[in-house]
């Protein structure tokens, strides 16, 4: 059950066995109808309370993006660790973060179709923390039933760089991992080195 804007869910609804209130966060109004679900419905079964903490909860934390600009790891967690237990204290128990889109279909390969193939890349040797894979190129393809096409990627200077702590662009000789998929996780994997400032 979605909320209206004044989130007018009624003891009545949980008597008769509501299942979940999705962006109630009163702690009150939410142990209230909690307590009518488990002991006046017929049923018994608690009801699922839902948030969407995307940055936070009470207390409000920069956008995902902000915090992986950070290429500090642990801020992210700290982050969704406060949020967590902000939204835990209220009586909501499920929340949705990390926000992360991620999709499958098992089909793909058996059918023709559209695919993209998406090249990441990721740093281990940097002088600061690198993200674990960054986005660099994508391509669209048009596949028939089991075809395979290659696609080829240029990376530039521009593309295995960053900015270091003092703000200036440095690309710094070592390894760079390189994947390919039609996803963020798995795929190809090749390792290169980068041998020139």
């Amino acid at each position: 059950m979605v909320l209206d804007a004044n989130g007018n869910v009624k003891p009545d609804d949980a008597r008769k066995g509501l299942g979940g209130v999705f962006s109630l966060t009163d702690p009150a109004k939410i142990n209230q109808l909690q307590h009518i679900a488990v002991d006046q419905s017929r049923l018994h079964i608690p009801i699922l309370f839902a948030f969407d903490t995307i940055h936070g909860f009470k207390t409000i934390f920069p956008i995902p993006l902000g915090q992986a600009s950070s290429f500090d790891p642990d801020v992210a967690a700290t982050d969704d660790t406060i949020a967590a237990r902000e939204s835990a204290a209220s009586g909501i128990k499920q929340i949705y973060s990390p926000m992360v889109d991620v999709s499958h279909e098992p089909r793909w390969g058996r059918i023709a179709g559209d695919d993209v193939v998406q090249l990441y890349i990721h740093d281990p040797v940097a002088s600061i923390v690198q993200p674990v894979r960054r986005l660099r190129g994508f391509q669209r393809v048009t596949l028939q039933s089991n075809e395979m096409k290659p696609v080829t990627f240029t990376l530039g200077r521009d593309d295995v760089g960053f900015y270091d702590n003092t703000g200036k662009f440095v690309v710094e000789p070592g390894a760079i991992d390189v994947f390919a998929n039609d996803r963020s996780t798995g795929g190809e994997q090749q390792t290169f080195r980068v041998t020139a400032r």
